[in-house]
């Protein structure tokens, strides 16, 4: 079986005290020994990670949240079973300032999903990573 989750974080302001075992956005899936692929992005304010695993894995990568991400604001925003993995790898989905790649990731920190339910603005997050790989390997 397979599954796949969302993570959303804040990304530490710049002088921000972190810890040694602080993981940066899109390095997390190297603190697991299980096979985990997905995609990330960043806004430079906040980030998002969907990852794709065994159920055991991503146990562990939740597991370690308070770990790798004290004091910095995170949610786990979605976890669903999945037939296959939708990625090979591990992929920068996008990396910008965008504002309205920014918006889908802070609705999760601050529970404002305008007329949508979470359920629904977390598919369209997942949607949103899918389509940014998507249009990076077909150009």
């Amino acid at each position: 079986m397979l599954e796949r989750i969302i993570l959303v974080s804040k990304t530490p302001s710049a002088g921000a005290r972190i810890g040694p075992d602080f993981v940066p956005c899109g390095a997390i899936i190297r603190t697991s020994t299980e096979p985990l692929t997905g995609a990330w992005i960043s806004t430079g304010a906040h980030c998002a990670e969907l990852i794709e695993g065994s159920p055991a894995g991503l146990d562990g990568i939740i597991g370690m949240l308070p770990v790798v991400r004290q004091g910095q604001h995170h949610r786990l925003v979605l976890r669903e079973e999945i037939d296959s993995r939708g990625f090979g790898g591990w992929h920068t989905a996008y990396s910008g300032e965008a504002t309205y790649v920014d918006r889908q990731i802070r609705a999760f920190l601050v529970d404002d999903f305008g007329p949508l339910s979470r359920d629904d603005a977390a598919r369209r997050l997942s949607e949103l990573i899918v389509q940014l790989v998507l249009a990076q390997t077909e150009t």
